[in-house]
C-alpha cells in the first residue's frame, strides 16, 4: 500500500528538489556505522552468579546485595542509584530482622568475578 501522498510532499504538493550538497548531508545523517547494541538484561547474570538468591529485582549492572538471613538482590542502572538505596537500607534496614550495614554491599556485574 502506497503512502497517501503518493511520493509528494504534505498536502499533495511536489517536494522541493534537493541540491547535491543537501543530498550528501542527508546520506551522512541517515547512515550510521556504529554497531547496534541491544540493552543488556542483567537478571540472568545475577541469578547465575548468586543462585542462592531468594529474589532479584530491578534493572542495571549494579547489584545491591543484602545477605541478612537470605540473599536479596536489587539491580540499579547507575552506581549512584545503588549507593542511594544502600544508604537507605543501611539506615532503616533491609528486612525486619536486618543484621546491619556490614551485610549489604554493591557489586558491578560487568566487573571481575
Amino acid at each position: 500500500m502506497k503512502h497517501p501522498t503518493n511520493g509528494r510532499g504534505l498536502g499533495g504538493l511536489p517536494r522541493p528538489a534537493l541540491t547535491s550538497e543537501q543530498t550528501r548531508g542527508r546520506a551522512a545523517q541517515t547512515h550510521c556505522t556504529a554497531p547496534r547494541r541491544s540493552p543488556i538484561n542483567y537478571r540472568p547474570a545475577a541469578r547465575r552468579r548468586w543462585p542462592e538468591a531468594q529474589w532479584v529485582d530491578g534493572e542495571g549492572r549494579w547489584a545491591l546485595l543484602a545477605r541478612c538471613y537470605s540473599l536479596g538482590i536489587s539491580l540499579h542502572p547507575t552506581l549512584i542509584a545503588a549507593e542511594e538505596w544502600k544508604r537507605l537500607i543501611d539506615a532503616v534496614g533491609c528486612a525486619p530482622l536486618c543484621l546491619g550495614p556490614s551485610r549489604h554491599r554493591i557489586v558491578d556485574l560487568e566487573g571481575d568475578q
